[in-house]
């Protein structure tokens, strides 16, 4: 981003789920505790497989038209549907422990400095994920700074790569869409941003790709890690 875009940006965004928070390492944990017995390769499979069922789920939500369902239900039903395809069993109350994990989630290594880093500069930091208002609230708790706002797919009534979750902080703090950088964490997240007007970093640890150039990233970095030194120009 250009020193001028720079000096422009009033507020940074954060996804959770994938910019902040290492989701497979911890569900990985929680899947051996429920099923000690099944191979790492089998747990990860169901893993990736809860994960993928659980945004396609958020995307069919969506465009379904018929209210909001909350990210917590997708996740149970994810989840559920995920175990099913997979041959896995467990209780009802173990699948609500799986579930529950997602309000413990474990930031990547980097990620508490970062913020801590970046709440020493001129910003406003916030949130803005799919997750509901109360586990991204609980997300936050773990981080070791304040964020200013939380930004919930909840609030918006969509899920994220709908303009309007982006556009929270635009309709509520009467910012414009340039003033607002947004860090991704997954391709599709960058995508949404970029669309919606607002600057975007995007942290690619899997070294993926965009599907639509047109809506590339300003920024790609490989970690959190150079985040302040990118926003400071």
């Amino acid at each position: 981003m250009a020193q001028q875009q720079l000096r422009e940006v009033r507020l940074v965004t954060f996804d959770v789920y994938s910019a902040l928070m290492n989701i497979e390492a911890a569900l990985m944990a929680h899947t051996a505790a429920v099923w000690p017995y099944r191979s790492e390769a089998e747990r990860a499979a169901l893993v990736r497989e809860w994960r993928r069922l659980q945004l396609e789920y958020t995307l069919i939500s969506t465009l379904l038209g018929k209210g909001h369902l909350s990210f917590r239900t997708i996740t149970q039903r994810a989840l559920r549907v995920a175990m099913h395809r997979l041959h896995f069993r467990a209780s009802q109350a173990e699948q609500d422990v799986l579930v529950q994990a997602w309000d413990e989630l474990p930031p990547w290594p980097e990620a508490r400095d970062v913020l801590r880093r970046l709440r020493q500069g001129p910003w406003e930091l916030a949130l803005l994920s799919n997750g509901d208002t109360e586990m991204l609230q609980a997300v936050a708790n773990t981080l070791g700074v304040d964020f200013d706002y939380i930004f919930s797919a909840e609030q918006a009534g969509v899920y994220k790569p709908h303009v309007a979750i982006y556009h929270l902080p635009v309709k509520q703090l009467g910012l414009s869409p340039h003033e607002i950088v947004h860090v991704a964490g997954a391709a599709r997240d960058a995508m949404g941003a970029k669309a919606a007007g607002l600057r975007c970093v995007w942290v690619n640890r899997s070294h993926d790709l965009i599907l639509d150039p047109s809506f590339a990233p300003d920024v790609e970095l490989a970690t959190l890690e150079p985040l302040p030194e990118v926003l400071t120009g």
